[in-house]
Protein backbone atom coordinates (compact mmCIF):
# COMPACT_ATOMS: atom_id res chain seq x y z
CA UNK A 1 0.00 0.00 0.00
CA UNK A 2 1.23 3.57 -0.61
CA UNK A 3 3.22 4.70 2.40
CA UNK A 4 2.02 8.27 2.06
CA UNK A 5 -1.51 7.18 2.92
CA UNK A 6 -0.87 4.50 5.52
CA UNK A 7 2.48 5.38 7.10
CA UNK A 8 0.75 6.66 10.26
CA UNK A 9 0.46 3.01 11.29
CA UNK A 10 4.02 2.01 10.43
CA UNK A 11 5.23 1.86 14.02
CA UNK A 12 2.06 0.42 15.54
CA UNK A 13 2.18 -3.31 16.43
CA UNK A 14 -1.60 -3.55 16.09
CA UNK A 15 -1.63 -2.17 12.51
CA UNK A 16 -2.67 -5.52 10.95
CA UNK A 17 -5.58 -5.87 13.33
CA UNK A 18 -6.58 -2.29 12.61
CA UNK A 19 -6.38 -2.95 8.89
CA UNK A 20 -8.63 -6.00 9.13
CA UNK A 21 -11.09 -4.11 11.29
CA UNK A 22 -11.22 -1.21 8.85
CA UNK A 23 -11.93 -3.59 5.98
CA UNK A 24 -14.71 -5.25 7.96
CA UNK A 25 -16.24 -1.92 8.93
CA UNK A 26 -16.01 -0.65 5.35
CA UNK A 27 -17.63 -3.81 4.02
CA UNK A 28 -20.47 -3.54 6.51
CA UNK A 29 -20.93 0.14 5.75
CA UNK A 30 -21.19 -0.37 2.01
CA UNK A 31 -23.36 -3.48 2.27
CA UNK A 32 -25.88 -1.69 4.50
CA UNK A 33 -25.70 1.73 2.84
CA UNK A 34 -29.29 1.57 1.61
CA UNK A 35 -30.53 0.98 5.15
CA UNK A 36 -28.20 3.40 6.93
CA UNK A 37 -30.07 6.63 6.19
CA UNK A 38 -33.46 6.82 7.90
CA UNK A 39 -33.86 10.56 7.14
CA UNK A 40 -33.62 11.47 10.82
CA UNK A 41 -29.94 12.38 11.02
CA UNK A 42 -29.21 15.18 13.50
CA UNK A 43 -32.83 15.23 14.66
CA UNK A 44 -31.77 12.62 17.23
CA UNK A 45 -30.16 15.35 19.29
CA UNK A 46 -27.18 16.69 17.38
CA UNK A 47 -26.98 20.42 16.76
CA UNK A 48 -26.62 21.13 13.02
CA UNK A 49 -25.15 24.52 13.90
CA UNK A 50 -22.26 22.97 15.89
CA UNK A 51 -20.66 20.67 13.32
CA UNK A 52 -16.89 20.61 12.84
CA UNK A 53 -14.54 18.34 10.92
CA UNK A 54 -10.89 17.40 11.39
CA UNK A 55 -8.43 14.90 9.99
CA UNK A 56 -4.91 13.50 10.16
CA UNK A 57 -2.54 13.42 7.14
CA UNK A 58 -4.64 12.70 4.03
CA UNK A 59 -7.66 13.03 6.30
CA UNK A 60 -6.58 16.60 6.96
CA UNK A 61 -6.82 17.29 3.23
CA UNK A 62 -10.33 15.84 3.15
CA UNK A 63 -11.34 17.86 6.20
CA UNK A 64 -10.19 21.10 4.59
CA UNK A 65 -11.88 20.29 1.29
CA UNK A 66 -15.18 19.51 3.00
CA UNK A 67 -15.08 22.48 5.38
CA UNK A 68 -14.31 24.97 2.61
CA UNK A 69 -16.97 23.50 0.31
CA UNK A 70 -19.58 23.65 3.10
CA UNK A 71 -18.34 26.73 4.95
CA UNK A 72 -21.88 27.96 5.43
CA UNK A 73 -22.71 25.09 7.79
CA UNK A 74 -19.36 23.77 9.11
CA UNK A 75 -18.13 25.91 12.01
CA UNK A 76 -14.68 24.41 12.63
CA UNK A 77 -11.90 22.53 10.86
CA UNK A 78 -8.67 20.92 12.04
CA UNK A 79 -5.75 19.68 9.95
CA UNK A 80 -3.04 17.58 11.59
CA UNK A 81 -0.01 17.06 9.33
CA UNK A 82 -2.17 17.58 6.26
CA UNK A 83 -1.30 19.08 2.86
CA UNK A 84 -2.28 22.58 1.83
CA UNK A 85 -5.80 23.17 0.49
CA UNK A 86 -6.01 22.32 -3.23
CA UNK A 87 -2.26 21.71 -3.31
CA UNK A 88 -2.45 18.91 -5.90
CA UNK A 89 -4.46 21.03 -8.36
CA UNK A 90 -6.03 17.83 -9.68
CA UNK A 91 -2.70 16.53 -10.93
CA UNK A 92 -1.04 13.39 -9.50
CA UNK A 93 2.49 14.37 -10.57
CA UNK A 94 2.07 17.78 -8.94
CA UNK A 95 0.78 16.12 -5.78
CA UNK A 96 3.79 13.79 -5.59
CA UNK A 97 6.49 16.31 -6.49
CA UNK A 98 5.26 19.51 -4.84
CA UNK A 99 2.86 18.49 -2.07
CA UNK A 100 4.73 15.38 -0.95
CA UNK A 101 8.42 15.76 -1.83
CA UNK A 102 8.63 19.50 -1.44
CA UNK A 103 10.12 20.23 -4.87
CA UNK A 104 8.43 23.58 -5.17
CA UNK A 105 6.71 26.31 -3.23
CA UNK A 106 3.26 25.71 -1.79
CA UNK A 107 1.11 28.81 -1.91
CA UNK A 108 -2.26 29.47 -0.25
CA UNK A 109 -5.01 29.41 -2.87
CA UNK A 110 -7.46 31.83 -1.26
CA UNK A 111 -8.30 33.55 -4.55
CA UNK A 112 -9.17 30.21 -6.13
CA UNK A 113 -11.54 29.36 -3.29
CA UNK A 114 -13.24 32.72 -3.77
CA UNK A 115 -13.55 32.03 -7.50
CA UNK A 116 -15.18 28.68 -6.75
CA UNK A 117 -17.61 30.41 -4.38
CA UNK A 118 -18.48 33.09 -6.93
CA UNK A 119 -19.15 30.38 -9.52
CA UNK A 120 -21.43 28.50 -7.14
CA UNK A 121 -19.12 25.47 -6.92
CA UNK A 122 -18.85 25.77 -3.13
CA UNK A 123 -20.78 27.69 -0.45
CA UNK A 124 -20.95 31.42 -1.05
CA UNK A 125 -18.71 33.83 0.82
CA UNK A 126 -20.05 36.98 2.43
CA UNK A 127 -17.52 39.76 2.01
CA UNK A 128 -14.98 37.22 0.69
CA UNK A 129 -14.94 35.35 4.01
CA UNK A 130 -16.78 32.28 5.28
CA UNK A 131 -20.04 32.74 7.16
CA UNK A 132 -20.06 29.82 9.63
CA UNK A 133 -16.49 28.54 9.41
CA UNK A 134 -14.62 30.61 12.00
CA UNK A 135 -12.71 28.03 14.10
CA UNK A 136 -9.61 26.36 12.67
CA UNK A 137 -6.54 24.50 13.87
CA UNK A 138 -3.34 23.59 11.99
CA UNK A 139 -0.66 21.21 13.22
CA UNK A 140 2.47 20.95 11.08
CA UNK A 141 5.94 19.94 12.25
CA UNK A 142 9.05 21.20 10.49
CA UNK A 143 10.39 17.67 10.88
CA UNK A 144 7.60 16.09 8.83
CA UNK A 145 9.28 13.57 6.52
CA UNK A 146 6.36 13.18 4.13
CA UNK A 147 4.77 16.52 3.32
CA UNK A 148 6.23 19.69 1.90
CA UNK A 149 7.30 21.62 5.02
CA UNK A 150 5.62 24.77 3.64
CA UNK A 151 2.19 23.12 3.71
CA UNK A 152 1.44 24.16 7.27
CA UNK A 153 2.10 27.85 6.71
CA UNK A 154 0.13 27.76 3.46
CA UNK A 155 -2.87 26.41 5.37
CA UNK A 156 -2.43 28.99 8.12
CA UNK A 157 -2.40 31.85 5.61
CA UNK A 158 -5.26 30.33 3.62
CA UNK A 159 -7.56 29.85 6.61
CA UNK A 160 -6.76 33.25 8.08
CA UNK A 161 -7.66 34.99 4.81
CA UNK A 162 -10.72 32.86 4.02
CA UNK A 163 -12.32 32.81 7.48
CA UNK A 164 -11.18 36.23 8.65
CA UNK A 165 -9.92 34.65 11.87
CA UNK A 166 -6.36 33.46 12.47
CA UNK A 167 -6.25 29.69 13.06
CA UNK A 168 -4.73 28.19 16.17
CA UNK A 169 -1.36 26.74 15.23
CA UNK A 170 0.81 24.01 16.72
CA UNK A 171 4.22 23.54 15.15
CA UNK A 172 5.16 20.56 17.29
CA UNK A 173 7.26 22.39 19.87
CA UNK A 174 4.73 22.72 22.68
CA UNK A 175 5.86 19.68 24.70
CA UNK A 176 8.83 19.47 27.07
CA UNK A 177 12.12 17.91 26.02
CA UNK A 178 11.37 14.87 28.21
CA UNK A 179 8.22 14.13 26.23
CA UNK A 180 7.90 12.57 22.81
CA UNK A 181 6.67 15.06 20.19
CA UNK A 182 3.12 14.46 19.03
CA UNK A 183 4.22 14.49 15.40
CA UNK A 184 7.94 14.23 14.70
CA UNK A 185 6.88 13.11 11.23
CA UNK A 186 3.60 11.75 9.92
CA UNK A 187 4.08 8.52 11.91
CA UNK A 188 2.70 8.99 15.45
CA UNK A 189 2.87 6.09 17.86
CA UNK A 190 -0.21 4.95 19.76
CA UNK A 191 0.28 7.27 22.80
CA UNK A 192 1.18 10.31 20.67
CA UNK A 193 -1.75 9.71 18.35
CA UNK A 194 -4.10 10.11 21.33
CA UNK A 195 -2.19 13.22 22.45
CA UNK A 196 -2.56 14.75 18.98
CA UNK A 197 -6.33 14.30 19.12
CA UNK A 198 -6.48 15.82 22.60
CA UNK A 199 -4.41 18.84 21.61
CA UNK A 200 -6.46 19.39 18.47
CA UNK A 201 -9.75 19.35 20.40
CA UNK A 202 -8.54 21.64 23.16
CA UNK A 203 -6.91 24.05 20.69
CA UNK A 204 -10.07 24.43 18.62
CA UNK A 205 -12.66 24.48 21.39
CA UNK A 206 -10.71 25.34 24.55
CA UNK A 207 -12.56 22.75 26.62
CA UNK A 208 -13.22 19.02 26.88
Amino acid sequence: MPRYFFNVYKDLPEKRAHGRMLLIVASLAFSSLAQSDDNHGLSRGGDPHQVSISGLSSGGAMALQYAVAHSGSIIGVGSVAGPAWYCAEGDLAHAMQVCMKGQGTVQPKTDLARQFAAAGKIDSLCGNTTSALKHSFVFQSKDDEVLNPRSGQANVDFLAALTGVAPKVDRGAAMTAAQTPVMASSRPTAPTRAAAKERLYLSVWGRR
